[in-house]
């Protein structure tokens, strides 16, 4: 997306001097990472009053993915823009590295694709909402495209994989 330093902080000074678009772009985010947040609790108390046997499997198969994730954005420790092009994202953050793949992204697709398995349309609503925070991450200069690409990836195989395993609890 971006090819030089230059470009990066131009994209990020011409949001920055719109006051109400950069506000605009942080709250979107925010609400976006929020709703993750909301709605993997919510999936799973419509599981434990409608489905239990599937609960076990939601529970521990995400967490287990989200760990491995974890460790491995610690060992790769692909740099961020604002590391790279040496200018600060629109969002102040202190993280250093661990941008490959974007966890946001994610943890909010995998959300979405075990919604898709209980109820298909909360589960299209919020892959539309992971593709969104992953276009948002990029604008907002917190990761490259391949970041977030691969969290979407990521997060559609590992909802998949959780979607077919039935732990015998």
């Amino acid at each position: 997306m971006y090819k030089n330093k230059d470009e990066y902080r131009d994209h990020i000074e011409s949001i920055r001097s719109k006051p109400a678009l950069c506000r605009a772009l942080i709250l979107t985010d925010k609400l976006l990472t929020l709703l993750g947040f909301v709605m993997y609790p919510v999936l799973l108390a419509y599981l434990f009053f409608n489905q239990r046997d599937l609960l076990p499997a939601r529970i521990l198969l995400p967490g287990i993915f989200f760990l491995a994730l974890s460790a491995f954005r610690r060992k790769w420790n692909g740099k961020r823009p604002y590391q790279v092009f040496e200018s600060p994202a629109l969002v102040p953050k202190k993280t250093q590295g661990c941008s490959f793949p974007s966890r946001h992204v994610f943890s909010l697709t995998m959300i979405a694709v075990l919604w898709m398995d209980i109820l298909w349309p909360v589960g299209i609503f919020l892959l539309v909402c992971a593709f969104l925070l992953a276009c948002l991450r990029v604008v907002i200069g917190v990761h490259f495209p391949k970041d977030v690409a691969a969290g979407l990836l990521v997060g559609i195989l590992c909802g998949l994989i959780t979607q077919i395993v039935r732990l015998p609890w």
